[in-house]
């Protein structure tokens, strides 16, 4: 809601990362606790995890120049 008053790529890009990370901590539960034997999601859960910090890595990286 943020970036849509004030137009900041920034809130926009750190929204997106925080998402990616809430993401990846509904994945865990549902890995470890109600999938633990039938599939194996950590594969993705790092993914998940690693795209989400990547990105905020790249904008903050970004936006410092």
């Amino acid at each position: 809601r943020s970036y849509r008053r004030s137009g900041q790529r920034l809130l926009m890009l750190i929204g997106l990362c925080f998402a990616g990370l809430t993401l990846n901590n509904i994945l865990l539960p549902l890995d470890l606790v109600w999938l633990r034997s039938e599939v194996d999601l950590s594969v993705v859960r790092s993914a998940v995890g690693f795209g989400a910090v990547a990105v905020l890595l790249v904008v903050l990286i970004w936006e410092a120049r």
